[in-house]
């Protein structure tokens, strides 16, 4: 098959075409290697990609149509503006490429198709990701999507409004989201999770919807989770009222009635507050 291939390629080279033609396929061939290693290809290739699109304006094809599906919280506009695309403007200098790099930047994108038809249509799809939490990080809100992902900066009435988690304290929106997430996946009966707050960098606190408060350890919050979810279970002592739930020693669980939950948090932070500042002067 090779030794038949290379002998008809053999017989065209020296058979009885013309000897311009051979001429010319060597010409073709030596400047496209010599642009390929010099510094000309690019102007040449961006004049001759400038004079396509004028020609192909001319005959014609512009941008007659953009369809866009899948949107939700994003308008029109912002795909629009994301993508470059107007209406009326030449095809050739719309790069379906480069308007899916753009449209993977803006927060409510998790997935995008960007197709141009010949026939002077663009066809936009986009997956919109859920909001999952909102976290509080410095003064400032941000909506965090259930990939983990920053979708965007929220304003504080907006927030309020919302029926999302507020996280506050943490470092990473994918870790919040990972904890958060789990913890939902072992839900106590009907009650859902309001709130979360990192608490002095050791511990959670946790606001259920009906103002109970579980306070989980850093290393192991979903182990100890997971425990009081099964004491849940057999004894529902979560349907008493229960202020409090201390979840931060190691195979314990210990309650405290809403009448004491402040004046113990008080306690503990005048506590902590006192071990920090012996540690400060003892530095010194």
């Amino acid at each position: 098959m090779i030794k038949q291939t290379f002998s008809r390629l053999w017989r065209w080279w020296w058979g009885d075409t013309r000897h311009a033609l051979k001429v010319g396929v060597m010409v073709v061939v030596g400047v496209g290697c010599v642009l390929s290693f010099t510094s000309v290809r690019e102007p040449l290739v961006a004049a001759g990609y400038r004079q396509a699109v004028k020609v192909s304006t001319a005959l014609g094809f512009r941008v007659a149509k953009v369809e866009i599906t899948g949107l939700r919280a994003l308008s029109r506009k912002q795909v629009m503006e994301a993508l470059g695309l107007v209406e009326g403007m030449p095809l050739l200098a719309f790069s379906p490429r480069l308007g899916w790099e753009k449209l993977h930047l803006l927060g409510w994108v998790r997935k995008a198709t960007v197709v141009r038809d010949w026939g002077g249509v663009v066809r936009v799809a986009i997956e919109e990701g859920q909001p999952a939490l909102v976290w509080k990080k410095r003064g400032r809100f941000y909506v965090v999507n259930d990939d983990g992902g920053i979708i965007m900066e929220a304003q504080k009435e907006k927030v309020a409004e919302s029926k999302l988690v507020m996280v506050s304290g943490g470092e990473s929106p994918m870790t919040l989201f990972s904890l958060l997430s789990q913890l939902q996946s072992m839900p106590l009966a009907q009650r859902k999770i309001r709130a979360m707050a990192r608490m002095g960098g050791k511990y959670w606190d946790v606001h259920l919807d009906d103002d109970t408060i579980i306070m989980l350890p850093d290393k192991t919050p979903l182990k100890a989770w997971q425990m009081m979810a099964d004491t849940q279970s057999k004894r529902a002592f979560l349907d008493e009222s229960i202020g409090y739930v201390d979840l931060r020693v190691a195979n314990t669980l210990t309650v405290l009635p809403p009448s004491d939950s402040n004046s113990w948090r008080q306690r503990f932070h005048a506590h902590m507050s006192m071990r920090k500042a012996h540690a400060t002067n003892n530095n010194r």
